[in-house]
């Protein structure tokens, strides 16, 4: 224990100017379990630098060229993920990290599904790239089920016009700009007013690299109409600043959670526009141009309820006028 240090009566876990108060004494459960805490906080490495503590490991693993290539909206999410997991695992060795822990943690938080699954996701996403760094064999976080009832649903009419009505002005425009353009919220909050050209919005793409160039609809074109040019972006905070997605997504559903509609998030927006343009009879390749999909499975979901939707429709119309009809009369 070459960080120890001894001042008066007590003792401390000293590294890089910083200290840690260990309590008990030397040798007992309560000492031990302050060590490995304040190892972890340091992200403690075992023999020849190599990670051992997952605090440790997820040091490293943030300063991989794997992290480096994920988008920056993803980093920026793993980094939010990753402090909530460092207290809980970071003192613990990563080989003893079981599949049992991985899923006792997602229980214990199983009242926000989305967060519980998400953390599952991220612990899967550092312990496989310990297992490609041969720091351990197997993923404990491997084939652990999602919770249902996490999906993130449609915003609903009523709930769309009220938020316009009463949302401020700064989560307006963005709300606007995810409902008419079906882009992601990295995008949406990427966007600037130089990407606008001809009648359409450049999205770069934030996410698996994808390129797209949405047509800006008349909706749309009247709040950008309004918004104020205080930057090189689209849409700034209250502050009139760039936002930061993690920023943006807490104020959101900050709102939300005051008019009652806190299982509503941003990404429900996506699921808007593709409903409204599969039901306009768009077809798979039409919205994944504009959307930024890169696989046929999410857009023909919503072709396929378009289809189903048209099809009773039809159906109705031929009953209303068959031989059925004078039986209603």
């Amino acid at each position: 224990m070459k960080y120890l240090d001894r001042i008066g009566a007590y003792l401390y876990y000293r590294r890089g100017g910083k200290r840690w108060r260990l309590h008990g004494e030397p040798g007992s459960n309560r000492f031990l379990r302050d060590y490995q805490e304040a190892a972890a906080g340091f992200g403690e490495a075992g023999p020849f630098g190599v990670p051992d503590l997952f605090a440790g490991v997820i040091s490293a693993y943030l300063t991989s060229p794997e992290f480096k290539d994920l988008a920056q909206s993803t980093r920026d999410n793993y980094r939010m993920y990753l402090k909530q997991l460092r207290p809980v695992f970071g003192p613990s060795s990563i080989h003893d990290i079981k599949r049992r822990h991985v899923k006792a943690y997602r229980d214990s938080i199983a009242d926000r599904r989305g967060k519980a699954n998400q953390s599952v996701a991220v612990m899967l996403s550092v312990m496989a790239w310990a297992i490609d760094a041969d720091l351990i064999e197997v993923n404990p976080a491997l084939g652990i089920k999602r919770l249902k009832g996490e999906e993130r649903k449609p915003w609903p009419q009523p709930l769309i016009e009220r938020f316009m009505a009463e949302a401020p002005n700064h989560l307006v425009w963005a709300v606007a700009m995810g409902l008419w353009t079906g882009q992601r919220r990295g995008n949406v909050l990427g966007a600037k007013w130089a990407d606008i050209e001809g009648g359409a919005i450049h999205f770069p793409g934030q996410k698996k690299g994808e390129e797209v160039w949405t047509p800006i609809l008349p909706a749309l074109d009247a709040v950008l109409s309004t918004i104020p040019r205080r930057s090189l972006h689209i849409l700034t905070n209250r502050q009139g600043e760039v936002w930061k997605p993690v920023g943006f997504s807490q104020e959101l559903r900050k709102f939300m959670r005051g008019i009652d509609a806190g299982e509503y998030v941003f990404h429900g927006l996506r699921k808007n526009f593709l409903i409204v343009a599969a039901e306009a009879s768009g077809t798979a390749a039409e919205l994944k141009s504009w959307s930024g999909h890169k696989s046929d499975s999410m857009v023909e979901h919503y072709i396929r309820r378009a289809d189903r939707k048209r099809l009773a429709t039809s159906l109705r119309d031929k009953v209303l006028n068959a031989k059925f009809k004078s039986v209603t009369n």
